[in-house]
């Protein structure tokens, strides 16, 4: 029987179920098999029925790296570095800043923050280390500092040196003062013909006593404003730590 539609016949010509160009080469193979639209596109590939490629993104996922989000894999800004690696080097350190003393006078003063390149975390705990020393640990908290930063940071171990040594001066001077007052004390009580020469003595050195703390104090506050500003301080101190 013959067909009067060409092309939709079995075997006459090519129709879109017959094997002619139309036949089953594009309609099976090309739509549903492995051509255009068959397992190359809805099979294995973007949009088939198996997983998306790990190298290509899904669709409305953001990108790592991009718009600020993190690359997968690395380490957040500020966590420890993998593998034991050396965590970044101070802002001192990066700028050249050597380790110990002595500095050129350039460190110190006005525009000293330009020599010292100090970054956020050396200020702060500068600025702490004075406030500390201030008010409750006294002469060891520069020994902490000193501890701490004597390998990383210039800054920091600098005014540690600085503070160590003011407060090292100070106790010389406080004793060396409580000697010569007591001795004085003592050779007017044993030479004065009344015990109202004591009062010439006695009360004013007592006031003088109270003024080597007050003294301290003002100066570990300048020196606390100095290193959250970045800048070196460089009080008057016997240098008994020198580097």
């Amino acid at each position: 029987m013959s067909n009067d539609y060409p092309g939709y016949g079995a075997n006459d010509g090519p129709g879109p179920h017959s094997s002619g160009p139309y036949g089953q080469g594009e309609y099976n193979a090309g739509h549903h098999g492995s051509g255009q639209y068959g397992q190359g596109e809805y099979g294995a590939g973007p949009y088939g029925h198996g997983q998306p490629s790990r190298s290509q993104p899904i669709q409305g996922q953001p990108i790592p790296g991009q718009y600020g989000q993190p690359q997968y894999g690395g380490p957040a800004a500020g966590a420890p570095m993998p593998n034991g690696a050396a965590p970044m080097p101070s802002g001192s350190l990066r700028a050249g800043v050597p380790l110990r003393a002595p500095h050129p006078p350039e460190a110190y003063g006005a525009g000293s923050e330009v020599y010292w390149q100090a970054d956020s975390n050396e200020r702060n705990m500068g600025g702490v280390f004075y406030l500390v020393s201030a008010f409750l640990a006294g002469f060891i908290m520069p020994i902490i500092g000193l501890s701490m930063y004597k390998d990383s940071s210039p800054f920091v171990r600098e005014h540690s040196r600085q503070l160590l040594n003011m407060w090292l001066t100070f106790f010389v001077l406080f004793i060396a003062y409580l000697v010569v007052w007591g001795t004085l004390v003592g050779i007017v009580a044993a030479t004065a013909a009344s015990e109202d020469a004591i009062l010439w003595v006695g009360p004013p050195g007592a006031v003088l006593a109270y003024l080597f703390p007050l003294v301290v104090l003002i100066v570990q506050i300048v020196g606390c404003v100095k290193a959250f500003s970045g800048k070196g301080f460089h009080p008057w101190s016997i240098p008994f730590v020198r580097r």
